[in-house]
């Protein structure tokens, strides 16, 4: 299963990492299954972030090509410059609602507490 965690203490069922209490925010698995859906790290420039299951979070509203087909520009961060494109990271396999509380402004850390007990998306068999 993966564990995703972050750093607040508030709510009692925390892990220790080198110091840094770690509190589990929602748990998934790291391959599809029924009732799970994928769950992405999405990114547009430095200072936009988001965790949840719209890849298309940051992407223009979709356009009617006139020919009954939607068009999605999902290399295209909405409001930033042509330049700015946006990256995603699949994070796993989550129910639908489970992670909401880390949608905005979460970051993903792939080195955090890396060598101790917890890491931000963790692997526990």
């Amino acid at each position: 299963a993966l564990v995703v965690t972050d750093t607040d203490d508030d709510d009692g069922s925390s892990d220790d990492c080198g110091g840094t209490p770690t509190n589990v925010v929602c748990t998934g698995s790291t391959t599809p299954g029924d009732g799970l859906q994928a769950l992405f790290y999405v990114t547009c420039g430095n200072d936009e972030k988001y965790v949840g299951s719209d890849r298309y979070h940051f992407a223009p509203e979709p356009q009617d090509d006139g020919n009954g087909s939607v068009i999605i520009r999902s290399y295209v961060c909405d409001g930033k410059e042509l330049s700015v494109r946006p990256t995603w990271k699949l994070l796993g396999f989550f129910v639908e609602g489970a992670c909401d509380d880390l949608k905005e402004g979460m970051g993903y850390d792939a080195d955090f507490c890396k060598d101790g007990v917890a890491v931000d998306v963790r692997d526990e068999l």
